[in-house]
């Protein structure tokens, strides 16, 4: 048996589905041997990056591994960013590449130190050692990604991959091997100190963030809420989650109306759960400077990060708050009201956006119509893929998903562009999902070769262009500053007509009416659309707004 035959047969008994790849000589018949033999779906995507995004994508959407290949040196090189952003998420993503033998490194394809490029970018390189070692070695790549240790590029040697082993091929998954996954329990001991907090407490606030909808937290936190009459807030990524909790204001920070920016700086105490607590939910700590912070999280390292907190809770956010309530029970403890009163539900409801007058140009549309209209016409099973950009605020408090886990955003790293493979990878683990793309036309010209991947692998996805012909925020800020913009402006191609030279239905949208063109396509056929918005670069986000006048941090995400 070759060491690509083995390495299928391994990718096959993982229950690996799809590979992501660009094809070349070290890993093409690695390719062959898992399309033809193994019957794995190759998805061949036009750049090294791409492909890597993909799998990230991917993994974000389904939860399982997404697995790519790509040529050593330069092709791994390629994957930098779509690593980094997928280190920075904890995505299980594995890169299978090669390696030269030491004599062959500085020839064709040599002069990269491999192990310390992965080490910084994905963050963990498995180098394997010998064809006896083969199996232990995908074993352990697979068990990595699988403890939300997050990426591993793993690395086979040239001689390995193509040579013929001169051992018995035997392999048992990851799988079957490791143990059942336990929930990290909290200190007894701070769980009391919590408790003490929050009894001192009159204006508690619950903020959510991803890690707690992950571990299924929700009836944890309706009761702690109940129990303490505290509001309910979340972050960014975990937007979509108990909307239908009278007490929950939605997303704090940045994102908040005035009136619920208002309730937010009342609270005395915060517990965040399941978050990282950064600067854009907290407005640079200022928002919440007055309050006690809990916080809690499995991994100690993330607590207290970013933003100083009173008490660190270590562990498991359903199990943590399922202590917590127990403790407060077993102290007799009844709520002093809290928030919870119908004059503070009254104004939660009235702060929810009704925005109905927009700016009104002749040649464009106001990005607030453009987001509030598509999240009437695609799809309610969605999954949506924001890319980075001044259009992205736009689209973070006004296009709603079923819940977080369908929400995909690449600020991780603050990358632009990554959106459209994230949504390419999306689309091929979630088909029962319609998946949507938000992107900039800075994004877009950066990665629309991928667009093709789309159009063969005949994938119905949306993509929204929200084109204002310039790099927004950077226009935003120099405009403030005083100085000229000349440098942040781009003369684009017509992009409807590109999409359809690629195999794509393309539509241009001005206006209202536009629209509803884009009405009658999304979510039918077996092609992707792509939709050029011509957006109204004057409407400047308030988020923006507020940054540009020093109030608020980097802009970013918490999870």
């Amino acid at each position: 048996m070759h060491g690509y035959e083995a390495i299928a047969n391994a990718l096959e008994r993982e229950g690996v589905e799809h590979m992501f790849a660009v094809a070349a000589e070290d890993n093409m018949e690695l390719l062959v041997e898992l399309n033809v033999n193994k019957r794995v779906g190759i998805i061949s995507a036009r750049k090294e990056c791409g492909a890597a995004g993909m799998a990230d994508g991917y993994s974000r959407a389904t939860g399982r591994p997404g697995v790519c290949t790509v040529t050593l040196g330069p092709g791994l090189t390629n994957t930098a960013t779509s690593l980094t952003t997928a280190r920075l998420h904890q995505s299980p993503v594995i890169c299978i590449t090669t390696e030269l033998s030491v004599l062959d490194r500085m020839g064709f394809k040599g002069g990269l130190d491999q192990r310390r490029f992965a080490e910084i970018t994905a963050g963990k390189y498995i180098a394997v050692r010998h064809g006896e070692t083969l199996a232990e070695d995908i074993r352990l790549a697979f068990h990595h990604v699988r403890s939300g240790a997050g990426p591993v590029v793993l690395a086979v040697p040239a001689e390995i991959m193509g040579g013929e082993l001169d051992m018995e091929w035997e392999y048992s998954p990851a799988t079957t091997m490791a143990p059942t996954p336990q929930r990290s329990r909290p200190d007894p001991e701070m769980i009391a100190r919590a408790a003490d907090i929050l009894r001192a407490s009159e204006r508690p606030l619950i903020l959510a963030g991803r890690g707690a909808f992950e571990s299924g937290a929700e009836e944890e936190i309706r009761a702690l809420a109940q129990r303490t009459g505290a509001l309910l807030a979340t972050t960014l990524l975990a937007r979509g989650y108990l909307v239908d909790h009278p007490f929950n204001v939605g997303t704090a920070g940045g994102y908040a109306s005035e009136s619920v920016h208002s309730l937010l700086a009342e609270c005395d105490c915060v517990v965040a759960v399941g978050c990282s607590l950064n600067l854009r939910t907290t407005e640079l700590g200022l928002l919440f400077a007055e309050a006690q912070i809990i916080h809690i999280d499995r991994d100690p390292k993330r607590i207290g990060k970013i933003t100083p907190v009173s008490l660190g809770i270590v562990g498991d956010a359903r199990a943590s708050l399922g202590a917590l309530n127990a403790e407060l029970e077993r102290q007799c403890f009844t709520s002093k009201g809290g928030f919870w009163h119908d004059e503070v539900k009254a104004n939660i409801a009235a702060a929810r956006p009704t925005q109905t007058a927009y700016a009104e140009s002749p040649d464009t549309i106001d990005p607030r119509q453009l987001v509030a209209e598509m999240d009437k016409i695609l799809p309610k099973e969605r999954i949506v893929a924001m890319d980075a950009g001044h259009f992205q605020m736009f689209v973070a408090n006004t296009v709603s998903v079923p819940d977080p886990s369908h929400l995909l955003s690449t600020l991780d790293f603050g990358s632009v562009g990554m959106g459209l493979f994230q949504g390419i990878g999306a689309a091929i683990g979630r088909p029962d999902r319609h998946v949507v793309v938000f992107t900039g036309d800075g994004g877009f010209m950066m990665t629309l070769e991928e667009l093709d991947t789309a159009v063969r692998k005949r994938i119905p996805m949306t993509v929204v262009i929200m084109n204002d012909n310039a790099f927004g925020v950077e226009v935003h800020m120099l405009r403030a500053q005083g100085k000229p913009v000349d440098v942040a402006l781009y003369d684009n191609p017509d992009f409807a007509s590109v999409a359809r030279a690629f195999g794509a239905v393309g539509l241009t949208v001005r206006n209202l009416n536009d629209l509803q063109a884009v009405a009658t396509k999304v979510g039918r056929g077996d092609r992707p659309v792509v939709v050029d918005a011509k957006v109204n670069p004057g409407v400047v986000h308030e988020v923006l707004l507020e940054l540009l006048t020093g109030n608020l941090g980097h802009a970013g995400e918490d999870k």
